[in-house]
């Protein structure tokens, strides 16, 4: 035994440093949310929108916020809002954040073991648009959080809790309906040997998924009754300018989403990081991670508006990570600094004709601020000073038409203004 490995061994117990759990490391990321809980709003186009949709359910006269209304996001925005303004509403979302992270870091450990949980929950505390609507007025951390615990409680055999998650989860965001399926769709598909296409797995599956559909859908009551019982609640009039123009849409904002070093990265260490489909056949996480990227990514091809709805993509890529054999902790610290990159500087592509409603554009390479910095920044400007402007009149909307073009600067090359959309007119 070498004079080194004398002096480690006999080192007392107490004073050897031991990882930290994976639900420990997820509640220690809530240290990088709390500071920016007392920054306002945030800078999403449809803060007025929705803050005007939860005053209407307090006040006994819903009107959705855009098609196809998010009830249960509308709510819990009305009440937070009444009690303790910005700060309460930023604050939900954080802790939101934070349930998501525990969320994942139980699931992944359960499966793949605590390094595994350690490696996802990391990814994805890092992550800077995580970390953006982790703080902001938005469904995203709700939906996302509320999908993970219904995943956990699943895994646990508790089908009427996840359920139920489920439900409350597609309540504060229609499209994680998707995110649900894929993740039923993952129970009862793999090996016999894993539980997943057994046919004792098909019964919980479908049962959970029957609750998830009949509770989940008593949510898109109130938007149907506040459009005089039509399917107007469902239309969306969102426009790309043609498959050409919509594809480049889907490629800026995915580069944006995710930073370009991290797409190098990412693509450098391909084949490290598809090791993990090797267990695709026995590990429910790495099916819901491929179904539940490749559902993403083909929405988003067709609606390619806030780089904010790729968030489920970076779970997958966390889960992936994760669950990858030969993953090693260089690549890990790789993405997460190059994660932590994107927060401070960003690199634009391109230049839209018209911002928001793109039917051409130019390329137009160049270095910004990053999306966390920025975001700072235009919580701060002079612009965004004092008070919200009264929700009833047109300013509101503008001030969040300029906030969410502040945003913007993050990622997109030029200034071009963004048309305010008027209340109950649908998203983009």
């Amino acid at each position: 035994m070498t004079g080194v490995e004398r002096r480690v061994e006999d080192r007392p117990a107490a004073a050897r440093w031991t990882p930290p759990s994976p639900v420990r490391c997820a509640l220690l990321t809530g240290a990088l949310y709390l500071p920016f809980v007392g920054l306002g709003y945030g800078t999403d186009i449809d803060i007025t929108n929705i803050r005007r949709s939860g005053e209407s359910i307090l006040e006994g006269d819903y009107r959705l916020s855009r098609p196809p209304g998010a009830f249960a996001h509308e709510l819990t925005t009305g009440v937070l809002d009444r009690l303790g303004g910005a700060v309460l509403v930023a604050l939900g979302a954080a802790v939101m954040a934070v349930v998501a992270l525990v969320a994942l870091a139980r699931i992944v450990e359960r499966n793949h073991g605590p390094r595994a949980g350690r490696i996802a929950v990391v990814v994805v505390a890092t992550q800077p648009w995580f970390w953006v609507a982790a703080t902001s007025l938005g469904d995203y951390v709700y939906a996302i959080a509320l999908l993970l615990v219904g995943i956990d409680a699943a895994q646990r055999d508790a089908r009427i809790g996840a359920g139920l998650a489920f439900a409350l989860a597609i309540g504060f965001r229609s499209g994680t309906a998707l995110l649900v399926a894929s993740y039923l769709v993952a129970e009862v598909t793999g090996r016999r040997d894993s539980g997943g296409a057994s046919d004792d797995r098909w019964r919980p599956a479908v049962e959970t998924g029957i609750v998830a559909a009949i509770v989940g859908a008593l949510f898109s009551v109130p938007p149907w009754l506040s459009v005089d019982r039509t399917t107007d609640f469902l239309q969306n009039q969102f426009q790309t300018g043609g498959v050409a123009v919509m594809i480049a849409r889907w490629g800026v904002k995915n580069v944006a989403f995710f930073g370009l070093v991290t797409v190098v990265v990412v693509a450098v260490r391909a084949p490290v990081l598809l090791d993990a489909l090797d267990r695709f056949s026995t590990s429910v996480l790495v099916r819901f991670a491929v179904y539940a990227a490749i559902v993403t990514e083909l929405v988003y091809l067709r609606f390619p508006w806030k780089p904010v709805h790729l968030l489920p993509m970076v779970v997958c890529l966390a889960i992936l990570l994760a669950a990858g054999t030969t993953v090693t902790n260089r690549l890990v610290g790789a993405v997460v600094v190059s994660q932590l990159l994107l927060s401070v500087v960003s690199v634009t592509l391109a230049e839209p004709d018209v911002a928001d409603a793109a039917t051409t554009g130019r390329f137009a390479p160049g270095l910004t601020k990053g999306v966390v910095v920025n975001e700072i920044a235009c919580r701060l400007d002079r612009d965004f000073e004092g008070p919200w402007p009264d929700l009833e009149t047109i300013d509101a909307d503008y001030a969040a038409t300029e906030a969410f073009a502040c945003q913007a600067r993050s990622w997109r090359a030029g200034d071009g203004p963004s048309e305010p959309r008027l209340p109950g007119e649908p998203e983009l």
